[in-house]
């Protein structure tokens, strides 16, 4: 019996834990973040992708890419989960690294609820 409760009391620190990394990342997601790289499968697409923003705040993400992903609005809810940015459960932003002044994603341009390999990899800056 002290088993169980000592693994349910190591869960609940778990969960707490990764509820305060989730808060500290959305933390950190605040702001505008503007394209500074583009790269799919390797190949420099900057072009392609020039101008694109990503703004988050604490419920939403606007973005003039959203469009792109068959969304009818430029702002979105969105969550976070396991270092993913989900919006609409339909698109998923990797998260690949994220300080204070940079943001690095990948994603799928077309998610079609099955994981594919994220062959975009755009690099943010503030």
């Amino acid at each position: 019996m002290k088993n169980y409760l000592l693994l349910f009391a190591c869960l609940c620190c778990l969960a707490a834990c990764n509820t305060d990394t989730t808060q500290a990342t959305k933390a950190s997601l605040q702001g505008t973040w503007k394209l500074e790289t583009a790269k799919v499968d390797g190949q420099d697409r900057m072009e392609m992708l020039s101008g694109t923003v990503f703004e988050f705040d604490a419920e939403n993400v606007t973005s003039n890419l959203l469009p792109e992903f068959g969304l009818d609005n430029q702002t979105m809810p969105y969550t976070l989960e396991d270092g993913n940015i989900k919006i609409q459960d339909k698109i998923v932003l990797n998260i690949k690294s994220l300080d204070e002044e940079k943001l690095d994603i990948a994603f799928d341009f077309q998610p079609e609820g099955t994981p594919k390999p994220f062959e975009y990899e755009l690099g943010f800056r503030r």
